[in-house]
This record gives structure tokens, C-alpha cells and sequence, in this order.
């Protein structure tokens, strides 16, 4: 049994170095370990990884808790490629070859600026810069909030995120289940699951007609929201319990200018995401045929009803899911439409007969060195702090004594509220 297990072991690592020898020519990857528990699967432990050219991610190497791949079978490792190319030469089912494949990424780890830079790569669409735009009404002055370019702000060094790739196939049932699930450790979740029915072979999905699908889309919130919230009601001066409210007013108005209209329900639905509820959508359309033309050929009304839609908030499902608006003008509509501050502005500038005002322009906000014994006049401020013995930290200044302010800093966690004695600190830099 031993030398089964060793024959085994060698074989999967070899699996695994030759399919890191695949990638070497642009990344360079080591892993300290290396598991194979029989059961099919086959992990990596304490993974680096590091691009050896790119014009965007070489800020640095990546850090991997673990990789896991896995098989219906340990014995699908050693023998994949055979049965692959004797299928192909056969024209055999291919799906029945390797039934289940799943793969995780458990605590990928890089650096806030190279992720942001990574992710934001995929946000030039007219889709994300809508949400971008309905995302920061309300906000001051500041007009759009991408996702990715808006997390440096929250302060983290580092981001960490976890995914995993799941596809089983049921011969006997002929489905195919997927399953694609992010954690953005503290900032957001996502999944996309799916499940397509009569399946025989790949010539199924030349005439998608006959295939059936459900498909399940789930997001929570982690802790993005709350830092944007908090950010945009410093902008606008108004308290962060109040600033939610606030928020969709803005949104509502902003919305309606460019005729987009969402029931009741929904707005409720979105409102509640804001404050960490779980939102799933449920879509069962009669065929993919009908999925797939449903912009060209149905009304945004008629979508609930066309995709069988269902929406539950933390697992209660809304009644009313009527929305509508021009498609064909929407998009440019919704990227052109001035928000209500910017209305107001301008409305202000073209009633007006007095002459005008020489506009004085806004300060630039950014991190001022003040003085250690100044930071108690910063109550409420956020600051950048070195201290003597070389340790750096950024947060806000939530309180402040006699010798000592109160700090309170993010953590993967949460937050911590620490105590800095002034004697300590070597120098200060207070946002302002």
C-alpha cells in the first residue's frame, strides 16, 4: 500500500511541475508543499507567484494560502490525457471523461494597488461605468466610484481573496452544474452558479434550443459598502447613519432623469445590500434560445417574466419586479444625464444676473505633516502615523488624552482601536 501511495505521489507531482514548467516563460511559481490525500484531489501549500514581464502586474509577487485541483478520481490525474485523446479519436462524450473538476484558491494574497490595477482592467465597460456613476449620487463633488480604483482609499496594504471553479457532470441525468464563487476577504462576496440539462455531447451546444438552465446569482456585502458610505458622507457632510437615505434620493432622481423605472421593491432590495444583506437572483428561463435574445427581442418589462426571475433578500423572496426603460437610448441616457447637484449648479449659473464671481478653486485634499502635540485638534480625522521604533499606521483619530490619541485601524478583521502615546510617535500627517 506504501509504495502504491509513493508511485501515486510521484505521479501527481510530476502532473503538477510539468504544468508549472507550462507557465514558466512568463511566471514563476513555487509552492513549500505538496498533498495528495487519495481522495481525488491534489493541493498546493504556501504558493508564490510572480509574472516575470507585464505591463501591469509587476508591483510585486502574489502569495497563495493553497491551490486544490480535483478529480472525480486520484486515478484521472495519471491517466486524463489518454482518455482525452482517446475520445477525441473516437468522438466519445467528452464531459463523461472527467465528471467532476474543482479547483480553489484559498487566500490569494497581493498587494491593494497591483489588485485594484488587475481588477480594474475588466471596468471599462459602459455597464460598470453606470453603476460607477448610480453608485456615487449624493456624493459631494466626486462623480463616479469604481470599484476597484475606489479600494487604495480604504486604507488596506493588502487584499485578499478567495475563489472557487466547480463543474460536475451527470451522465445518467445529462446536466452540467458550474459553480464560480469570490471572496474579496472584507470588501465582498459573489457567486454564479449554473446547471444545464440535456447534455449528451458538445454537439448539444450548436443548437442551444433544446438545453434548459438555472442559474443562481448571490452577492454580499463584506465591508466595501461601508467605506464608500463613509467616504462619500464626509464629502457631503452629512452623518454616515444618515447618509443611506441620502444616497437614494440622489439615486432615484438620477435614475427617473434618464426614464429608468424600478418597483418599490427593488430600490428596498438594494438599499438592504448596502447594509450587508445577502440578495439572490434566480433565473429559469424556458430555454438558453430565449435567454440569450432577450435584449433584442423583449421589452425590459417583460425580463422578470421571459427569465422566470425570482429575487430573495436574505433568503425572503419580493413580490414586485417591474422595471422598464428605452433600450435603445438607455445607455447613452444614463452616461449623459447631469445628477441633481449638477443640475442645481447650473441652474444657479443661467438664473443669475449678477455678474459673476471669480470661481475660487478648490483645494486639493491630502496628507499634511502637523505636529505630534497638534493631532488632539484632529478628532475625527484621519491621519498617517510613523512611529519611532519604524512601525506605520492609518486610520482615525476616534478620541484623544492628556499625552495620547486614540487610533482606530482597519484590520482583516474588522476594526481596532489602539493607544498612541505621543512619545512614541516620530511623525504625523493628518488628511485635510
Amino acid at each position: 500500500m506504501a509504495g502504491l501511495y509513493g508511485f501515486l505521489y510521484f505521479k501527481t507531482k510530476t502532473f503538477v511541475d510539468q504544468a508549472i514548467s507550462y507557465a514558466s516563460p512568463y511566471i514563476s511559481i513555487t509552492y513549500k508543499g505538496i498533498s495528495n490525500p487519495m481522495d481525488g484531489s491534489i493541493a498546493l501549500k504556501g504558493v508564490t507567484m510572480r509574472p516575470k514581464f507585464s505591463s501591469r502586474m509587476d508591483s510585486g509577487e502574489v502569495y497563495i494560502r493553497s491551490i486544490e485541483f480535483r478529480l472525480n478520481s486520484v486515478l484521472d490525474f495519471i491517466f486524463l490525457k489518454g482518455k482525452i485523446q482517446k475520445a477525441t479519436k473516437e468522438n466519445q462524450n467528452l464531459f463523461a471523461i472527467a465528471p467532476k473538476i474543482q479547483m480553489k484558491l484559498d487566500h490569494v494574497r497581493s498587494e491593494t494597488k497591483q489588485f485594484s490595477e488587475w481588477w480594474g482592467e475588466g471596468e471599462d465597460g459602459y455597464l460598470d461605468r453606470i453603476i460607477a456613476r448610480a453608485r456615487a449620487q449624493g456624493c459631494g463633488d466626486t462623480k463616479s466610484i469604481d470599484f476597484a480604483k475606489f479600494i487604495p482609499k480604504l486604507g488596506y496594504e493588502t487584499i485578499e481573496y478567495s475563489v472557487i471553479l466547480d463543474y460536475e457532470y451527470d451522465k445518467y441525468a445529462s446536466v452540467i452544474d458550474l459553480e464560480n464563487e469570490w471572496t474579496i476577504h472584507d470588501l465582498t462576496s459573489f457567486s454564479l452558479k449554473g446547471s444545464i440539462s440535456n447534455v449528451t455531447s458538445i454537439a448539444d451546444f450548436q443548437d442551444p434550443s433544446n438545453l434548459l438552465t438555472k442559474v443562481y446569482f448571490v452577492h454580499q456585502d463584506l465591508g466595501y459598502n461601508k467605506g464608500w458610505i463613509d467616504f462619500c458622507a464626509k464629502e457631503s457632510g452629512i452623518k454616515a447613519d444618515n447618509y443611506i437615505n441620502h444616497h437614494m434620493k440622489h439615486l432615484k432622481s438620477f435614475l427617473s432623469k434618464a426614464n429608468v423605472i424600478f418597483s418599490d421593491e427593488l430600490y428596498n432590495t438594494y438599499k438592504a445590500s448596502l447594509n450587508q444583506a445577502k440578495v439572490t437572483f434566480k433565473f429559469m428561463p424556458e430555454s438558453i434560445n430565449s435567454a440569450l435574445q432577450i435584449v433584442d427581442r423583449y421589452k425590459p418589462s417583460s425580463w422578470p417574466a421571459v427569465l422566470n426571475m425570482t429575487v430573495k433578500v436574505d433568503g425572503k423572496e419580493i413580490n414586485d419586479l417591474s422595471m422598464n426603460w428605452n433600450r435603445d437610448t438607455v445607455v447613452k441616457d444614463l452616461l449623459e444625464v447631469k445628477s441633481h447637484d449638477e443640475k442645481t449648479k447650473q441652474q444657479i449659473l443661467n438664473e443669475t444676473n449678477s455678474p459673476k464671481k471669480k470661481k475660487t478653486k478648490k483645494k486639493k485634499r491630502s496628507y499634511i505633516e502637523v505636529s505630534i502635540h497638534e493631532l488632539k485638534n484632529y478628532v475625527n480625522s484621519y491621519v498617517k502615523i510613523t512611529l519611532k521604533s519604524g512601525k506605520k499606521f492609518k486610520g482615525l483619530i476616534v478620541g484623544d488624552e492628556e499625552n495620547s490619541i486614540t487610533l482606530r485601524v482597519r484590520t482583516r478583521g474588522g476594526n481596532m482601536e489602539m493607544q498612541m502615546n505621543y512619545e512614541k510617535i516620530k511623525k504625523a500627517s493628518v488628511y485635510k
